[in-house]
């Protein structure tokens, strides 16, 4: 009976314990509801990031059109591209945390608003990295071809002067043929 006894003690305190936890994360996210000063920080972040995200997208990605005409080497290139896009993003996540400094809060506890602000960074930072590695791809593409292409260019002139070449000595072959007619029909029928 002893150890049967002890047993539901633990179930209770456990379930005691669970109900208290139960009841502080509803008591804090109904004083975080509550607080008027974090719902107009969150429509204040989403209502000042997009000017900020606007201006800032604008500016990055004008960068990338810009950058990636340069005639450097792609390698080059992309790892300026990337510095680029960290103080992008160092830049627009600074300005979050102007709103939510990190207080180690859980997840449940942002509003939908503070969630929209930091969704619409997020959406923005994706959009701006799939255009990095589009404009990436499609100047590698280029350049393959247009390198490609100069040394089929250099190809074809040789092949041309080879041509060329060959038309002169077929030419001469035949001015010599003509002049000497016996000459080389000995020569040739051995």
């Amino acid at each position: 009976m002893n150890i049967l006894t002890h047993k539901k003690s633990i179930i209770k305190f456990g379930t005691i314990a669970l109900l208290i936890t139960a009841l502080g994360l509803i008591f804090a996210t109904s004083l975080q509801a509550a607080d008027p000063t974090q719902s107009e920080k969150d429509i204040k972040c989403t209502l000042e990031m997009k000017p900020l995200i606007k201006t800032e997208g604008e500016k990055f990605r004008s960068y990338l059109q810009a950058h990636f005409k340069n005639k450097n080497k792609n390698s080059s290139l992309l790892d300026l591209a990337l510095k680029r896009f960290e103080i992008y993003k160092q830049t627009l996540w600074k300005k979050v945390q102007d709103y939510y400094p990190q207080a180690g809060l859980p997840v449940l506890s942002e509003s939908t608003d503070a969630l929209k602000c930091i969704q619409l960074v997020k959406n923005d930072i994706n959009l701006s990295e799939q255009l990095l590695k589009q404009y990436f791809l499609e100047t590698s593409d280029i350049k393959t071809t247009s390198t490609l292409m100069t040394k089929l260019e250099e190809i074809n002139k040789k092949l041309d002067a080879l041509n060329r070449e060959v038309i002169e000595m077929l030419g001469k072959w035949e001015t010599l043929k003509d002049r000497i007619p016996c000459f080389t029909s000995k020569c040739i029928s051995g």
